[in-house]
């Protein structure tokens, strides 16, 4: 089958943005919320956008990151260039 995951835990868009500014010792203050319902959006967007991973942390046999494990990760994986390492794989 097709599993769609993320994060172990979630957190809204605003949390997740002011997480990566702290992570990368930015202004969180610059990040404000907002309400979508006033956004104006041509298209619909749904206010939930999290996905239960329970299935596939079944399937897997093991829990999957929380979000700021992920971001560590992520991180960490930059400053030792694999992020560079990978934009280059993908280059033609």
């Amino acid at each position: 089958g097709l599993y769609h995951v993320g994060a172990r835990d979630h957190v809204s868009k605003y949390e997740f943005g002011r997480k990566i500014a702290e992570l990368y010792d930015l202004d969180q203050d610059l990040i404000r919320p907002s309400i979508l319902d006033q956004a104006n959006l041509t298209a619909p967007r749904p206010k939930v956008t999290y996905l239960d991973v329970t299935k596939a942390e079944r399937a897997l046999g093991r829990e999957l990151p929380t979000v700021e494990e992920g971001l560590d990760t992520f991180l960490r994986l930059e400053k030792c260039g694999f992020v560079e390492d990978l934009k280059s794989g993908l280059a033609p």
